[in-house]
């Protein structure tokens, strides 16, 4: 049996434009990307879209923040995009098993 330390978080959805956040510079210690870097890299204007969603985080990212990019596709194409000039972060890969299990 497993016990479990009850640890709560207040998580807030909201909805708006990701190229034009309505948060003030430098409010999160953390912004977590599930697939919306995935889906910009496919749209029409992919190139500048990308550029700007990834200036929007950072611009939003207290210092030393992070950011948690959650992405199907192969580390190598996405690194361009985090790597753009002006951003002074560091950018680390990190593989997650595709499966586990809790004995």
């Amino acid at each position: 049996m497993y016990g479990l330390n009850r640890a709560y978080l207040l998580i807030i959805v909201l909805t708006m434009d990701a190229l034009k956040m309505n948060f003030k510079d430098e409010t999160y210690d953390v912004v977590f990307d599930k697939a919306t870097l995935d889906a910009l890299t496919s749209s029409s204007n992919s190139m500048k879209d990308t550029a700007k969603y990834i200036s929007e985080v950072y611009r939003v990212l207290k210092p030393n923040g992070t950011y948690i990019c959650v992405s199907s596709s192969a580390p190598e194409l996405r690194m361009d995009h985090l790597r753009q000039p002006g951003l002074n972060w560091d950018v680390k890969f990190v593989k997650i098993r595709k499966s586990f299990k809790i004995n």
